[in-house]
């Protein structure tokens, strides 16, 4: 994926955010969750500790720590492709190579 003056005509991101909750329990486990896509109604409980559906968290406990972490990913406008995708494709594609001269050395 190149354009044919890349540093002359930049392509223009579009920056995205995903939150995610994550619910790390003491003593093991996790549940996490897409806060858009999840709604809890009453009488929801994670790890034995209920969750309040007015604000959609477990109701603060020492049994557990909770975390709102934001994914943010940008897309490349033109040709809509994440730029996280296009590292890791490129990754794969550059350990390929590697692997493939290495047979001749």
């Amino acid at each position: 994926m190149n354009n044919e003056n890349k540093h002359g005509d930049i392509v223009e991101q579009t920056r995205s955010e995903t939150k995610q909750v994550k619910v790390n329990i003491q003593g093991g486990g996790s549940v996490a969750w897409n806060p858009d896509a999840v709604k809890f109604g009453s009488g929801v409980f994670i790890g034995g500790v209920p969750v309040d559906p007015r604000t959609q968290m477990p109701v603060p406990h020492p049994s557990q720590t909770v975390e709102v972490i934001t994914w943010v990913d940008f897309r490349f406008n033109g040709i809509d492709a994440s730029a996280l995708w296009l590292l890791k494709e490129s990754l794969s594609g550059i350990t390929k190579i590697v692997a493939d001269i290495q047979k001749w050395l």
